[in-house]
């Protein structure tokens, strides 16, 4: 018998398949993968004014969060997202990653989660947690050199196998970093860890500014600091934030 819980989450984002008879395969991976970037909002605005008291990561404390538009963290939606997909039959790993995106390796802590899907003999890299504004996958990739609109996989087996996201901007002809990871198994206590550092580090890039993302149907809306970024296909326009809480109600289902 299908989670209660599963069944609150696949309302929530908007799923209008027979839920009984789902198959476990891309398509659904897919679908589910997108509607939770539409639905669920990236944020940090309990870590940037230090609340992470009131913080858990437990599965029930996340879902408490996410289901009443409190919105998370990567931990937080990755987590979830994963244990959605666990009920629903896939077979699951997490891995722990690196942001980039303009840093070094030695100066990006891993501090962000991945999810790995195991199906039908091949391996698709899930996030639904990254909080950016720069160009991230809205839908599972599979674990390829290949060309996956735009993304790809670098797989440096000179590295003990390091697998590094890349986006390719084909106007400007650059390679961006997005993350870095390897295909080792995250433990309870790596995420221990994450969590700690990203609450409670002075070096913590969540704690210095306020970020909120929102994925589209044409692209994505980012509240950073005090200005609003939304972004459609290769056009962004940029304004002021006068009244937060408005803008994170209405374009980002967050009630602060």
């Amino acid at each position: 018998k299908m989670n209660n819980d599963v069944i609150k989450y696949l309302n929530i984002v908007g799923y209008d398949g027979q839920i009984e008879e789902m198959e476990l395969n891309y398509e659904l991976l897919e679908e589910i993968h997108i509607l939770h970037m539409k639905r669920f909002a990236f944020n940090n605005y309990y870590v940037k004014n230090n609340m992470g008291y009131d913080f858990l990561y437990d599965i029930d404390s996340i879902k408490q969060r996410l289901f009443n538009n409190k919105g998370d963290i990567c931990i937080g939606h990755n987590k979830l997202f994963g244990w959605v997909l666990e009920n629903l039959g896939f077979n699951i790993e997490y891995y722990k990653a690196r942001v980039l995106l303009g840093s070094s390796i030695e100066n990006a802590p891993e501090t962000h989660i991945l999810i790995g899907v195991k199906l039908d003999g091949k391996t698709y890299i899930c996030d639904v947690g990254l909080g950016t504004k720069h160009k991230c996958p809205i839908r599972p990739l599979l674990l390829s050199n290949n060309y996956q609109e735009s993304f790809k996989f670098k797989i440096d087996n000179e590295k003990y196998s390091l697998i590094t996201l890349q986006y390719y901007d084909i106007s400007k002809n650059t390679f961006t970093d997005i993350y870095c990871f390897t295909l080792t198994k995250l433990t309870y206590i790596d995420i221990q860890l994450i969590i700690h550092w990203v609450y409670n580090s002075p070096k913590s890039r969540l704690k210095e500014l306020l970020l909120v993302v929102i994925h589209t149907e044409f692209g994505k809306k980012v509240i950073l600091n005090d200005k609003l970024f939304e972004y459609d296909q290769n056009n962004v326009t940029i304004s002021d934030v006068y009244d937060l809480n408005h803008i994170l109600k209405n374009e980002f289902y967050i009630s602060i």
